[in-house]
């Protein structure tokens, strides 16, 4: 039986070949640093402490990123976006 007292729900959870976690969103409309910020916050909150060592995050939208958003994932290589335009 799987105990769900702690469920967290997050669209995309993959081993990474460093050892780190991936740990993504999928949504319809436009992202932005609130996305970003609510997916680690659920990273943070994950019950094994060895999926939070060297987290990454990647956000997928059929929309579009805001500018705020692309910067920190430009600046950032543990954060990652696929918009619409690299979707399709």
């Amino acid at each position: 039986m799987i105990d769900t007292s702690w469920t967290i729900q997050i669209d995309i959870v993959a081993p990474l070949n460093d050892g780190g976690m991936l740990f993504g969103e999928c949504k319809w409309g436009s992202l932005d640093i609130d996305d970003l910020n609510r997916l680690k916050a659920k990273v943070a909150k994950l019950p094994y402490r060895a999926w939070q060592e060297n987290p990454k995050c990647i956000l997928f939208t059929a929309g579009d990123c805001t500018s705020r958003l692309r910067a920190i994932a430009a600046a950032d290589p543990s954060v990652m976006v696929a918009d619409g335009s690299m979707l399709f």
